[in-house]
């Protein structure tokens, strides 16, 4: 029920399983592991298939060109200080780097 709607809440799960909404909690939090997370339900721990998942997606993104250093980019300075080294800039742009506050 958690797994096909994130979003559901303890007393429909309740409601729908006919236990108090005190059992629900202790049984998603305690025995399956679940967290409540900007209100989606969460597990703790990731699962063999959502590592396996993870692993597959990471794969992908580390095979893809990132914009930082795709064609068409330079660094804004040699980066000898770590708020330069952060600035990137298009190459028709002045190579000034940028001032930030804070």
């Amino acid at each position: 029920m958690i797994r096909a709607n994130r979003r559901v809440k303890q007393k429909k799960i309740a409601d729908e399983v006919g236990i108090s909404k005190e059992r629900v909690h202790h049984i998603v939090t305690t025995v399956l592991g679940y967290r409540k997370v900007s209100a989606h339900w969460v597990p703790r721990q990731l699962t063999v298939e959502m590592k396996a998942q993870r692993k597959d997606m990471c794969t992908q993104l580390l095979g893809q060109p990132t914009p930082a250093v795709g064609p068409g980019w330079q660094r804004a300075s040699d980066g000898s200080t770590p708020i330069n080294s952060l600035c990137f800039l298009y190459l028709n742009t002045p190579t000034q780097p940028w001032r930030f506050t804070t």
